[in-house]
Order: C-alpha cells, then sequence, then structure tokens
C-alpha cells in the first residue's frame, strides 16, 4: 500500500481548531488511526487548485462531509497568515481559486 507522508500543514497554515475536528478511523493494535481534519485538506486542495482536487473538494461538500460556507470561513481565518506562511504564498490567487471552486459547485440555471 503506497503511503504518502504529507500534511495540510506543509502548505496552509491551519485553521483553529483543526486536531479537534480529526476523526477516529479504527484501532489496529496499539496505534489508533484518526483521519486528518477535513476542512484543512480540503483549503490544502484548494490552495493546490488543480482539476483532481477541485473533484475531491466538491465531492466533500456534495456528500456533506464538509460545509462550504464553514469552509470559507476558515479560509477567511487563515489567509492573514498565509501570506506570510510561504515565500510564493498568494492570497488573491487562493481566494480565486475559492470563488473558482464556489462556482463549480452552483447548480446550473
Amino acid at each position: 500500500m503506497p503511503v504518502e507522508l504529507a500534511s495540510p500543514e506543509q502548505f496552509i497554515p491551519l485553521p483553529a481548531g483543526f486536531a479537534d475536528r480529526r476523526q477516529f478511523v479504527n484501532r489496529y493494535g496499539l496505534p489508533e488511526v484518526f483521519h486528518f481534519d477535513f476542512y484543512s485538506i480540503a483549503l490544502a486542495k484548494i490552495h493546490r487548485g488543480n482539476e483532481k482536487d477541485f473533484d475531491d473538494v466538491m465531492h466533500m461538500v456534495e456528500t456533506g462531509l464538509i460545509d462550504l460556507a464553514v469552509l470559507s470561513s476558515y479560509l477567511e481565518q487563515i489567509l492573514p497568515d498565509y501570506e506570510f506562511y510561504q515565500p510564493s504564498a498568494d492570497p488573491a490567487a487562493f481566494q480565486r481559486k475559492f470563488e473558482m471552486l464556489r462556482m463549480k459547485l452552483k447548480p446550473p440555471n
């Protein structure tokens, strides 16, 4: 089984309370396995911004795993720190990607 050792905090500042939002998967002997905070994962995917990432986040919203309004509030929370998080950080580009996602989620008229 391939395992990717990557955390959303390698790419974005994490929103407050992220550790409280982890979700228990199972216990395998001594180790317990948790899903990382789905909102942090979604924000990291939006930050990266490729089509597969957008599809993943859209699925998370459409299935009720995350709420778009809550995700938006976490984006607003981290944006002030995002600008200083890494040299290439562009808060305006991050917001544009989020708006692209929002437009993709709107039902056609």
